[in-house]
């Protein structure tokens, strides 16, 4: 099957639903590293049309001329909370569809701070998981800076609005280089091998308790990150006595524009 939209279709290194990943290690004293392989997941750039596994596209590269951010994270020193963020897109198989859920994280505890599950790939959804973010966070005004590819649900204007209002900096990656986005793809290597991998969804509402539950209760809380000197992103920021509790939802989210 040939499976193209607006010139993107994913590579060869996207998710193999064939591989045999480790079972699920949740918890207890297990230690994890966060330098195990880095396979990226989701599509950051633009690639010639070739046939794929039934593998939907993911982010949609720039197009209709929308403005791109340029690169600001190379040579980037962190030395606090909501200094950078980081998100992504990334799809899962449900019993007769695809679903896509985007995710935010804060790049200095590597805590997912925002994340929305859905059936389309509409601006909605990346705009869902940024008002999360926002909500949960309330980052100081002009102090953050917002990474993403160049997939169209982060390049058009209802969602650089939304940016801007808050002002917060865009960044954008390089095409065709996902690695300038790795934490965010670490934690969607992360999420697939420990949740997805594992599980059989039979609709969206099962997904998102069930993703929400690992975001929520196994990785933010629970996971250790040799990164965190072996703490959870919870416990890293408790020590920096900020947001000690979970993720609230975001108002709804209502988008006039339908780019996809």
């Amino acid at each position: 099957m040939l499976s193209c939209r607006a010139g993107i279709a994913p590579p060869d290194w996207l998710t193999d639903p064939e591989q045999n990943f480790p079972g699920r290690r949740r918890g207890g004293s297990t230690h994890f590293s966060d330098h195990g392989s880095r396979e990226p997941l989701s599509v950051s750039g633009v690639y010639q049309c070739r046939p794929t596994r039934n593998r939907p596209g993911v982010t949609v590269a720039e197009v209709g001329g929308r403005a791109v951010a340029p690169n600001l994270t190379p040579g980037i020193v962190l030395n606090g909370l909501d200094q950078l963020w980081v998100a992504d897109i990334t799809y899962l198989h449900l019993a007769e569809e695809f679903g896509y859920l985007a995710v935010i994280l804060d790049a200095f505890s590597r805590k997912v701070v925002g994340w929305a599950l859905d059936t389309h790939l509409r601006a909605e959804l990346a705009i869902v998981a940024l008002m999360m973010a926002i909500t949960a966070r309330q980052p100081k005004r002009g102090t953050l800076i917002h990474h993403s590819d160049r997939g169209v649900q982060y390049a058009c204007n209802e969602y650089a609005e939304i940016l801007a209002v808050h002002d917060i900096q865009p960044s954008m990656s390089r095409i065709g280089n996902p690695y300038d986005n790795a934490k965010a793809e670490a934690f969607m290597k992360t999420l697939k091998q420990e949740e997805i991998n594992a599980s059989s969804y039979r609709n969206l509402s099962q997904a998102r308790s069930a993703i929400g539950a690992f975001i929520e209760t196994v990785y933010n809380r629970q996971r250790l990150h040799s990164a965190l000197a072996y703490r959870s992103p919870d416990e890293y920021e408790a020590t920096l006595g900020r947001f000690p509790g979970g993720l609230t939802s975001p108002p709804e989210v209502s988008i006039a524009e339908n780019c996809y």
